[in-house]
């Protein structure tokens, strides 16, 4: 590996020595600083300030020598955030020639003094020997790169639906803002322009000169893979989306230009989202692999032996692109996405509700199981859902585990059809006792605990089980309605008062039910008033109840239990 000694530069060093030119190559990761990064950096800033003695190390960058002068490997983000600060620094500047407020202040040498800062940053800093090129560029690949431009060589600001350049935009103004207040007053004392002039020039002075970076420049991109991750892989400054990114890219050197292309394919489909991204990648590598923590995953991969070389990363890779429209329409309820509509309709369900489903789906796929399997299967995985984690109450994660063993069995072909693979998920479903479970239960058992997305699965289980009462037109679906416009909400029906020495039933389940969003409903009407609005309701359960609603009482609520647990039996 050749590697040139490290170097411990000032960013004046690093920008305007040799006027090198820095390159973001596309396998790096998008511009992701947020005001938490920002306000660190600002905190670095003003505390250096405050010391005349300090310097700041400002982390490391780590480039390989390229043809038109260097990639960056590591550390773009906070070389981007580096030339935003100058650009924000520069056009705060301009203001002491171009607003006739405050050059009007300023003595002829102060004004020429604020005209060669405004040009030194320019030249110096921000532009090539050329004076025509940025010293720093993104990729070609998207609009990103002529965003960041614009904005660091113009100062030109522009809305944009773009997630980096919203990113761009925001750290620019951000670091503007800040500029112009910290230079407008010292400690509680507002500044005349002549001071505010100085506070300016000691402010350039500081960050360019007392902000160090250790540079360690390679002469290959692969020698720069290497560095990169023995220097991230056990921090915490990256997604693991970006390490994913440099352990696949790293294999594919030799074809970079296709690998970047079915990356960026992966990256956009997911709204250039890295934690969507490393979610998607675990959900993939736990049907292909196995179930591995978020976080340990880049390891995981890592050490793996099926990503051993360039033929299994260009695999991955592949599969990656290939799934990722199917992943991206369970993640969403994309109904669009699939042509069996009763399908369609589970998706837009699941994506409410399931979090965890996405590989047995997916190695479904890969098995080239149709759609209407598919659907027999996701039917399943629902009705053990409402039971073991909407009634039982069970966590998550340990379902997941189990849904990870039926995705690995279909892809390794060991559970071979649409029966056997749900005769798996009956052997995970408790359904017994969840019959048992269900005439005692509570719905504030649960309402604490957010993480089972409670509320939304206890309208669920009422779809379901209203769904299938006798004579019922309207279907689950349209109960639920899924990421759809739900025109149904839950709401109890009996308050406390009214159900006088039967109070204990308040929060029983089958105090509960749906009603269309539209009719008015408020618990302290009285039993009649809330008689004439159940009758209102296209829920011909509801209809049902209205003539006995004079009487509710523990006795009307415990057989409309039996009569759903009878439902649950013919449904799960």
């Amino acid at each position: 590996m050749s590697i040139a000694n490290p170097e411990t530069k000032s960013i004046h060093a690093l920008l305007s020595e040799n006027k090198a030119l820095f390159h973001i190559p596309a396998y790096q990761r998008e511009y992701s600083w947020q005001n938490i990064q920002l306000e660190d950096l600002w905190d670095d800033l003003e505390e250096v300030l405050s010391d005349d003695s300090e310097e700041h190390f400002f982390g490391q960058i780590v480039t390989n020598t390229s043809e038109n002068g260097y990639e960056v490997i590591d550390g773009q983000q906070r070389l981007i955030t580096s030339t935003l600060l100058l650009a924000a620094i520069r056009d705060v500047a301009k203001k002491f020639t171009s607003d006739q407020k405050f050059s009007s202040q300023l003595s002829e040498d102060e004004r020429y003094s604020a005209r060669r800062k405004v040009d030194d940053i320019q030249e110096n800093y921000l532009l090539a020997s050329n004076l025509k090129t940025p010293i720093l560029t993104l990729p070609d690949e998207n609009d990103v790169a002529s965003f960041f431009t614009d904005l660091l060589i113009k100062g030109q600001i522009v809305e944009s639906d773009n997630q980096t350049e919203k990113n761009l935009r925001n750290a620019y103004l951000f670091l503007k803002k800040h500029v112009s207040q910290y230079i407008a007053k010292k400690e509680s004392e507002n500044l005349g322009v002549p001071q505010q002039l100085k506070r300016l020039e000691n402010l350039i002075q500081v960050f360019t000169k007392r902000f160090k970076v250790i540079l360690i420049n390679t002469a290959s991109t692969k020698d720069g893979f290497v560095i990169f991750e023995t220097l991230n892989a056990r921090g915490k400054s990256l997604e693991e989306a970006d390490l994913l990114k440099n352990l696949l890219l790293g294999f594919l050197s030799d074809d970079e230009e296709s690998a970047n292309s079915k990356w960026e394919r992966i990256f956009t489909t997911l709204n250039r989202d890295s934690n969507e991204t490393s979610r998607y990648i675990r959900a993939y590598w736990a049907f292909n692999v196995g179930l591995v923590n978020k976080d340990k995953l880049f390891r995981a991969m890592r050490k793996s032996n099926q990503l051993q070389n360039s033929s299994d990363a260009q695999k991955v890779l592949e599969e990656l692109a290939k799934y990722v429209g199917i992943y991206y329409g369970l993640l969403k309820g994309l109904k669009s996405r699939f042509k069996d509509q009763e399908l369609a309709d589970l998706v837009d369900t699941a994506s409410v509700l399931v979090k965890t489903f996405h590989p047995v789906v997916l190695a479904m796929y890969d098995r080239s199981f149709k759609e209407s399997d598919v659907r027999k299967v996701l039917k399943k995985i629902l009705s053990v859902y409402a039971v073991n984690i909407f009634i039982l109450g069970e966590v998550a994660n340990d379902l997941e585990k189990d849904l990870v063993k039926v995705s690995r069995g279909i892809k390794t072909g060991i559970i071979a059809n649409v029966e056997e693979i749900n005769k798996k998920l009956d052997e995970i479903e408790k359904k017994e006792q969840a019959i048992l479970t269900l005439p005692v239960w509570n719905r504030d058992k649960w309402t604490q605990n957010q993480s089972r997305n409670t509320n939304q699965g206890h309208v669920f289980l009422l779809a379901e089980l209203l769904a299938a009462q006798p004579d019922e037109t309207i279907s689950s679906y349209e109960l639920f309605k899924g990421n759809g416009n739900p025109k149904y909400r839950l709401i109890r029906l009996a308050n406390l008062d009214q159900l006088a020495s039967d109070a204990a039933y308040i929060n029983k389940f089958w105090n509960y039910t749906l009603l269309e969003k539209k009719i008015n409903w408020n618990e302290e009407w009285s039993l009649e008033e809330k008689a004439d609005h159940l009758m209102r309701s296209k829920i011909i359960n509801n209809r049902l109840m209205a003539p006995k609603f004079s009487q509710w009482n523990a006795d009307i609520i415990n057989n409309r239990t039996k009569q759903f647990v009878g439902n649950m039996r013919a449904i799960w």
